[in-house]
């Protein structure tokens, strides 16, 4: 008997090690494991956590041991509990469930958690193994490219929008300088149609924004030194932003080049270092800073629909108020502002979004409340010298032609208004409401046409195809687009009268062209 109490207590022993080794072995294994891992009990209690559980928090796992969840997660720990018990009541797994977690060593964190029931020889629950796996860079690239699209969205509404609007202004604009040739120059007629301009002039800005957002502005990109173009902004901005806002400037000691609209970048300049003016009622320092960086594939997580290569970055920082995250994520909406209404509309960053998408860069902006704000410009560097300045146009008096003319647009007013215009002026007009008209009246012409005028967006047959298809029967005749976006790029060369315009405008570009084709 005493024999066989000793085997089966030495059998004892020897189970007894090999459930301690395998235990082990199993705690090895969890470890390894980087999501986190608990062991809970149905009243809300850890009983069991692997090592990144007990790293995350700054204690041993042991600590961890037999305590309870609201010990170490006082703020999530009821919600938590919320779904434990779905899991506990009904004896099923949870599966993916997002949340948001805040961690003494890693700050706030996204994960995505599963919760599966664990159950005794009767069938009763007894506790829940929860398994977190860190989404945290996925959410935010989730979160980026979400933003993206939304933009995106918003951009081809708004692009929409101001293309009609640019047509009603076109109008406005011409059916006032009718007027004003009809009523006498010093009657309060006069007065109300020169006001009635200024209107429709604040009303062509507010089109310029929503085309610059909704990246459809006719731009004319040319290869700029960057550093060049800051120095001489920064320059400007020292006398609008006022004596209580220093401005600092630092430039890379590379030289940078990049293809880009000097236009629209000294805009994008203007409109952020306002928005930092706003941002610093007491005064601050706003700051200029550019450097040379090379984008590689780790970088591309941050900018996930940037290219790798060569960037010339553009710093904007500022010692403001700084932004809320709610502020962030809604930072370059058009109409979203955070200023006191009547302050702004909301239009200035959403207008800086524009100009640096539709000139191949990405913005990227850090903040938080109290610590200021710093906006970050990446364009494409590119190895070629710096473009000279384009000369500006001086102004000549309106003179009258006997040319032909081929004018197709889509829009009535516009059409009769500028047709009307060229007509008093000795011009002869073929007109047409779109490309497909406007191509069979040349071939029906057989008399020379000495110009093409057309707007770029029509039905049927937009401008750029009837130009192309009217140039291989017209040879010497140019072209000259009337537009205030675009969504294809006109041709090197090509010859343009932005939307809204006015007919003198018109008639002085007309002649100029003609003129111009004449000598050449």
């Amino acid at each position: 008997m005493k024999s066989e109490r000793k085997s089966g207590d030495a059998e004892s022993e020897l189970s007894r090690k090999e459930l301690v080794r395998r235990c082990e072995e199993l705690q090895l294994i969890v470890d390894a494991i980087p999501a986190f891992v608990f062991y809970k009990d149905t009243e809300n209690g850890i009983l069991r956590v692997n090592r990144a559980v007990a790293d995350s928090l700054g204690v041993t796992a042991e600590a961890l041991s037999n305590t309870p969840t609201v010990r170490w997660y006082p703020e999530q720990a009821s919600e938590y509990y919320r779904d434990d018990l779905e899991v506990i009541t009904s004896g099923k797994p949870k599966l993916g469930i997002v949340e948001s977690i805040s961690l003494p060593q890693l700050g706030k964190r996204w994960f995505e958690t599963a919760k599966l029931p664990q159950f005794d020889a009767q069938g009763r629950v007894i506790g829940i193994v929860v398994v977190s796996q860190d989404i945290t860079d996925r959410k935010q690239l989730e979160d980026r490219l979400l933003q993206a699209q939304k933009l995106e969205s918003i951009g081809r509404l708004a692009g929409g929008v101001a293309h009609d609007f640019n047509n009603l202004l076109t109008s406005i604009f011409g059916l006032i300088a009718v007027a004003q040739r009809e009523v006498p120059a010093g009657s309060m007629a006069h007065e109300y149609l020169a006001l009635l301009n200024l209107a429709a002039e604040g009303g062509a800005n507010l089109t310029k924004q929503l085309l610059a957002f909704a990246r459809r502005q006719i731009i004319e990109p040319q290869v700029i030194d960057l550093n060049a173009l800051v120095l001489e902004t920064s320059n400007l901005l020292q006398r609008v932003l006022g004596e209580d806002i220093d401005v600092s400037v630092a430039l890379s000691s590379h030289g940078l080049r990049v293809k880009a609209d000097a236009n629209q970048v000294s805009q994008l300049l203007l409109n952020l270092a306002l928005n930092a003016r706003d941002a610093m009622p007491r005064g601050g320092t706003l700051s200029f800073q550019t450097a040379q960086l090379e984008i590689d594939e780790g970088l591309l997580r941050s900018l996930p629909d940037a290219t790798a290569g060569n960037y010339a970055v553009l710093t904007v920082r500022d010692t403001g108020e700084g932004l809320s995250e709610e502020a962030k994520a809604h930072l370059f909406e058009p109409f979203f502002t955070t200023k006191d209404f009547g302050k702004g509309t909301g239009l200035g960053l959403a207008m800086c979004y524009g100009i640096v998408k539709q000139n191949g860069g990405h913005i990227s902006v850090e903040s938080k409340l109290g610590s200021g704000t710093a906006f970050s410009i990446y364009l494409p560097e590119v190895d070629a010298p710096a473009d000279a300045a384009p000369s500006p146009r001086s102004s000549v008096p309106v003179q009258t032609g006997t040319e032909t003319l081929l004018f197709a647009e889509d829009d009535d007013l516009v059409r009769h208004l500028a047709v009307t215009e060229l007509s008093s002026h000795g011009y002869r007009l073929i007109v047409a409401s779109n490309g497909e008209e406007a191509l069979k009246a040349a071939e029906e012409h057989p008399g020379d046409i000495h110009l093409l005028i057309t707007d770029v967006i029509m039905p049927k047959m937009g401008g750029l195809e009837l130009a192309r298809k009217f140039r291989k029967t017209r040879l010497h005749a140019p072209v000259l687009y009337i537009s205030g976006y675009t969504h294809e790029a006109l041709t090197d060369g090509a010859h343009l009268l932005r939307k809204p315009f006015a007919q003198e405008a018109l008639l002085a570009r007309v002649r100029a062209i003609l003129d111009a084709n004449t000598t050449s």
